[in-house]
């Protein structure tokens, strides 16, 4: 099963990158089997123990729609109860009815649930705090994590937008505030350029080196910024290494027309970071500090290498901008 094959890569993946079966990765693991068995009793069951939310009653009514399209609808809440935390409620339609895997609906749900669940307490992963079914949607409930750094692919010809602040239901199709989240993005890159190259770093190792990920749909809308500085990868997720990314780098570039490509792994991600321009290239433009923006100019070099497996790792960088 699609499932069964998931599992086992996880635990190649956690094995190749040096961590080993250790009591952490096989509690991840057990983790997992919990989420399976929930969704494959559609319903029947109850969902896994350790969630926190377990049903509708657990969260308050959507104060703002994030987004909406014919099979999927993420809601702005908040939890019920004496925390009241800012939660994100995503709502999955499944085109076939009951859960089952291979249906197209049901597999995005169970790929941003495995990564939801796999890498619980990491940094840049919103924190999953639980879900229900019903027979014809999959619900589940994450940490809201800040705004969209942008709207767009971050590309030429779809070039990014300062994405608009949730709006409340009743307030759909009003004009949106002139206050955008992307001015604080812009903000940090010029007075904390290295801190915000850092808070990319640590989420992209985290789905990417840590987790074995690879994001199928690799652009800035994708991405959340908080309060705090941190970056969160947030919406639709990511997928176990495949054959198809949206992403530029060097290996990708002899796909086919069907868009069969070779093999690849999340170092195309750290292609990504030195190239994409509204990462470490908006982050250098933008710095008022010029020393900084040479520091992080540096590392620009490695992190295009041709060859992936002479591209640093994540945690490489990030051990060159702590010294």
């Amino acid at each position: 099963m699609v499932r069964s094959a998931l599992r086992r890569c996880l635990a190649l993946a956690c094995v190749v990158a040096g961590g080993g079966a250790d009591v952490a990765h096989l509690e991840r693991l057990e983790r997992l089997e919990r989420l399976d068995a929930w969704l494959a009793s559609n319903t029947s069951a109850a969902p896994p123990a350790h969630w926190a939310v377990t049903a509708p009653s657990d969260v308050r009514a959507g104060s703002g729609f994030v987004l909406e399209s014919g099979q999927k609808q993420v809601v702005a809440s908040q939890l019920t109860g004496t925390s009241g935390a800012q939660v994100i409620v995503k709502a999955l339609r499944k085109a076939a009815g009951p859960f089952a895997f291979g249906d197209r609906a049901s597999d995005i749900a169970y790929f941003e649930l495995v990564y939801l669940e796999y890498l619980r307490g990491a940094p840049g992963v919103p924190l999953l705090h639980g879900g229900w079914e019903t027979r014809s949607h999959v619900f589940w409930v994450t940490s809201h994590d800040g705004l969209p750094i942008a709207t767009g692919k971050g590309t030429h010809a779809h070039p990014m937008r300062p994405p608009a602040p949730p709006v409340p239901r009743r307030a759909r199709g009003a004009r949106p505030p002139k206050r955008y989240y992307l001015a604080d993005y812009d903000r940090r890159a010029t007075e904390e350029p290295v801190a915000l190259a850092i808070a990319w770093l640590r989420c992209l190792r985290s789905f990417g080196e840590r987790g074995g990920f690879v994001l199928t749909d690799f652009k800035p809308e994708q991405f959340t910024l908080d309060s705090r500085g941190r970056i969160s990868l947030n919406h639709h997720g990511c997928r176990y290494a495949d054959c198809a990314n949206a992403t530029g780098a060097p290996e990708l570039a002899a796909c086919e027309a069907d868009g069969a490509c070779a093999r690849f792994d999340w170092r195309a991600h750290v292609f990504d970071a030195a190239t994409r321009s509204w990462i470490f290239p908006r982050i250098i433009s933008l710095a008022r500090d010029r020393g900084a923006a040479k520091r992080l100019k540096k590392l620009l070099g490695p992190m295009t290498a041709r060859d992936p497996r002479d591209r640093p790792q994540f945690s490489a960088l990030l051990r060159d901008l702590a010294s």
